[in-house]
């Protein structure tokens, strides 16, 4: 032979414009192919982080999601297409990153991330990549990183805005930048984002995986705004030393997060009492009764039920006073049915007699689109 190489013809020839780069070379090249990257989060930073990742020569790719492409989606998940519409997204990712490059092994898992299954699914890998609109999960794979000794990167958007931070096994945990997990946070689906925020952050996301394959360990975080395309990097301090699970290397039930499954709250899980009514047994008798939608104003104003009210589900409790149903029967209408049930325990409790839509208001796009049937503008 004339020729020697350190790699494999076919990875020089493919990845060539990325090893002549200092920090990367042929050993860092090296380091990419016997890595392993775990995407959680097929949406909207899951996408170009895939697509990133699944180009630049990862040895072995994991993809986690649990849903489908619905066609909201492809405002901002760019991977997919309107075919796409519908199928997993776990099976249309894989579908895409195995014609992108055959040459890497590419493994789909199609399930809910959970407390039983979150060690199998993340120890065959070196980097995790946290790209749900889950704080539940930030917290959940922060703990088991940590415990593991994995690089956690995290990424999160809303409106013009994102977020990354880079947590590595030397540094802090997710826990101890914010030892208390808030109750309710903002999420895409409540205040929208901006799709390419989602391209930004994303790509961030993939370019500090292969940093930190390549030998830079620093924890970090990283605020982008689109308003003024600012962007501040700024190096994260050690673990707290009161960190319990920093400290101790221990993930306690008693710290652990009040949905033990990273996915949609279930309606019966809020209270199995709360009384429900389907779409159908609705539609035919809207004039008696009195539905609340509890959907952020935007929402309504987007899509909303004739001769339905607007409050806002933190509004509620100061609006219960005003509700006057006139010998209506007062039904609370939300997104998914989930945070509806919430809206009923509310004003139960000052009074107001109320049921849950069942499916809210993606139930009633879903029923009507079967029966084809269609609300009135």
């Amino acid at each position: 032979m004339v020729f020697e190489h350190d790699l494999p013809e076919a990875a020089v020839e493919r990845y060539s414009r990325q090893i002549i780069v200092p920090g990367i070379r042929v050993e860092g090249q090296k380091c990419l192919g016997n890595s392993g990257v775990l995407v959680v989060g097929c949406g909207g930073l899951g996408c170009p982080a895939i697509m990133y990742l699944v180009s630049c020569g990862i040895g072995r790719l994991g993809l986690v999601d649990f849903d489908k492409v619905e066609i909201h989606n492809l405002q901002r998940q760019v991977m997919y297409t309107e075919a796409d519409v519908s199928q997993y997204k776990v099976a249309a990712a894989l579908s895409f990153a195995r014609r992108a490059n055959s040459s890497i092994e590419i493994v789909g898992y199609n399930e809910f991330l959970s407390e039983e299954n979150v060690e199998r699914i993340i120890s065959p890998y070196d980097v995790i990549l946290d790209c749900t609109d889950s704080i539940h999960t930030r917290y959940l794979l922060s703990d088991y990183c940590k415990v593991l000794s994995k690089n956690l990167i995290c990424g999160s958007v809303l409106r013009w805005e994102g977020q990354l931070y880079k947590l590595t096994p030397s540094g802090p945990c997710y826990r101890c930048l914010f030892p208390e997990m808030k109750e309710r946070t903002l999420t895409c689906e409540d205040a929208g984002v901006v799709g390419p925020i989602c391209g930004v952050i994303g790509s961030l996301q993939a370019l500090e995986a292969i940093r930190v394959i390549t030998g830079d360990t620093r924890s970090k975080m990283v605020i982008y705004s689109g308003i003024g395309s600012d962007l501040v990097d700024s190096q994260l301090r050690g673990p707290k030393p009161d960190c319990s699970v920093c400290s101790k290397k221990l993930i306690h039930k008693s710290l652990s997060f009040p949905a033990r499954r990273c996915v949609p709250t279930s309606s019966t899980e809020i209270d199995p009492d709360v009384a429900t009514v389907d779409w159908k047994d609705i539609l035919g008798n809207l004039e008696s009764c009195l539905l609340i939608d509890i959907r952020s104003p935007i929402q309504y104003e987007m899509f909303r039920i004739k001769g339905s009210i607007n409050i806002p589900l933190e509004s509620l409790l100061e609006n219960t006073g005003k509700i006057e149903a006139v010998g209506k029967k007062v039904g609370v209408v939300c997104k998914k049915g989930i945070s509806s049930k919430k809206g009923v325990l509310i004003l139960k409790a000052n009074g107001v007699d109320a049921f849950s839509v069942n499916g809210g208001i993606d139930g009633l796009k879903s029923y009507l689109r079967k029966t084809e049937k269609y609300i009135s503008e």
